[in-house]
């Protein structure tokens, strides 16, 4: 019985990213990504796309994780800030309708501090599962992602704090609904 309620708990949270991904494509900054030269965002867009972003990553992560009934390692967790970065900038292009030339048009301005926000948020899960399970390869590479999204984007605070929120809130969701995969 333990095995299906995992699976429904998978599939919710699969459920959940979806939307919270989709949610952050309508949060993302309405400035073409080729003309956002500042990394300043509006207040509503340097809250809310980060959290989305982040709290979608984990959540999609850790629920196929669950949806098929296998153990999500420290490792596997790291691919939470590579969906993270994906979807920020996916949003940021879908978003604003602009198609940029190069992808160092679409981390700049706006959309790469609601990537680094996105990093900073979905790197919890690594590092999370990786302080609980004792892998110091993947708690020190979730470390530094988090350090380098800091030290990237030090002039986005609030889409730092935001990512991170949101992160935090995906990995306390899931360690609460899927405590037997989570919990130590």
């Amino acid at each position: 019985m333990g095995t299906l309620r995992r699976r429904v708990v998978g599939f919710t949270a699969l459920i959940l990213a979806a939307v919270s991904l989709l949610l952050a494509v309508g949060a993302t900054p309405s400035t073409p990504v080729a003309s956002a030269g500042a990394t300043a965002l509006p207040p509503r867009s340097s809250l809310a796309a980060p959290a989305l972003c982040a709290v979608g990553s984990v959540l999609l992560v850790g629920g196929a994780a669950a949806a098929v009934d296998g153990d999500l390692s420290a490792r596997a967790a790291l691919f939470a800030p590579f969906v993270g970065v994906v979807s920020a900038v996916a949003s940021g292009v879908v978003g604003t309708g602009a198609v940029p030339d190069t992808a160092t048009v679409v981390v700049a301005g706006a959309t790469g501090a609601v990537a680094a926000g996105a990093v900073v948020g979905s790197a919890v899960a690594p590092t999370v599962r990786a302080s609980t399970t004792g892998d110091t390869a993947a708690l020190l590479v979730g470390a530094v992602l988090l350090l380098a999204s800091i030290a990237v984007a030090s002039d986005a605070a609030p889409s730092l704090a935001a990512g991170g929120l949101g992160g935090t809130v995906g990995v306390a969701a899931l360690w609460f609904a899927d405590a037997e995969a989570w919990q130590p």
